[in-house]
């Protein structure tokens, strides 16, 4: 019942309406977490940057901290960088993955060197999207 309540919160983009959705980015359902993150990145990156970066912050659900870097990497949110500059060094290849290709979404420059040295990554997947992350912070430029 609460992801249905969050999901309508969502599709009814008016403005301030997020605001509903920040508590419920700490449910203890991981459906409604996950519908309030999808909710919450209609707003721009920079509203919505500072909420999600919180919630990464005291997640310990790799799939809730899987679709808040996949959401600021979308968002463009330049606020993540170092946080995902941080997450290249994870344990979870899933979240070097998820945090490598957000990089390149983001695309600061900031995040050059550290995805240049997973490029040479035993893992193939996580040298590859790398490796296309540099190419699209090195376009961008």
């Amino acid at each position: 019942m609460r992801k249905i309540t969050v999901e309508a919160i969502s599709s009814h983009n008016v403005e301030g309406s997020y605001k509903q959705l920040i508590p419920m980015l700490e449910d203890e359902d991981d459906e409604v977490r996950i519908a309030a993150i999808s909710g919450i990145s209609n707003v721009n990156a920079t509203v919505a940057a500072p909420h999600l970066l919180n919630s990464l912050e005291k997640s310990d659900h790799l799939k809730i901290k899987y679709h808040i870097v996949e959401t600021l990497g979308k968002l463009k949110a330049k606020e993540a960088t170092e946080k995902f500059i941080d997450l290249l060094n994870d344990e979870s290849s899933v979240m070097v993955l998820a945090a490598a290709e957000a990089l390149g979404a983001i695309q600061d420059e900031r995040a050059l060197e550290p995805l240049k040295r997973l490029c040479d990554n035993d893992n193939k997947e996580i040298a590859q999207t790398a490796r296309k992350s540099v190419d699209l912070i090195d376009r961008g430029f």
